[in-house]
């Protein structure tokens, strides 16, 4: 899926005739929920589907799926969260006061921009017995504040010029690029907090 900031209300789907018919959307309460309604299938189509979809303002975004999400410009709110689940990709480009990342199963982030403040977290999959594999990659992320609570296996590169608050209860490592003023950890997990290059 491609997001761009356009004042137009009509998305484009682009793919096999055979897989199209299947697409469901539904918008309520300014919400747009997209599916499919069948199991994933590669054998019914050898074309990549791609949706095109504008937006005037955008808030929030919840994806439980396989699909990437990339932004095609740079998203400018005051603030924004993301809910990322299953196996898709988020590519963003951000400039908000306030942005939420939540990253569960082997869903990866990658941020670039700046906030004032990141809320982030990776967490254990609640659905599955195997643990989130999600990274979070915000080397080119200039934040602020930072919160971090890592559960999960993914490693998490943040950039940080004031404060970076770190809960580690799994096996990832933190990397943070950057002069913190303040640093504050609490480790339970084997995860590390590590100063990146």
């Amino acid at each position: 899926m491609i997001l761009y900031r356009d004042n137009s209300s009509t998305a484009y789907l682009t793919g096999g005739k055979n897989v199209l018919s299947h697409v469901q959307t539904k918008v309520e309460n300014q919400q747009l929920s997209i599916g499919i309604d069948i199991p994933r299938c590669d054998h019914l189509t050898q074309r990549e589907i791609t949706l095109e979809v504008p937006y005037q303002t955008l808030n929030s975004i919840s994806h439980n799926g396989y699909d990437d999400i990339i932004f095609r410009d740079t998203l400018q709110t005051s603030a924004f969260s993301v809910n990322l689940t299953d196996q898709g990709d988020l590519s963003l480009l951000i400039r908000a006061q306030q942005l939420s990342v939540s990253i569960a199963r082997t869903a990866n982030a990658e941020v670039a921009g700046v906030v004032d403040a990141l809320d982030l977290s990776t967490s254990d999959d609640p659905f599955s017995p195997s643990t989130s594999f999600g990274a979070f990659r915000g080397k080119n992320l200039t934040v602020k504040n930072c919160n971090i609570l890592l559960r999960g296996e993914g490693n998490c590169e943040v950039q940080v010029t004031d404060t970076l608050r770190v809960d580690l209860r799994g096996v990832g490592n933190v990397i943070y690029y950057g002069e913190p003023k303040v640093i504050e950890s609490n480790i339970t997990g084997a995860g590390k907090i590590i100063k990146g290059n």
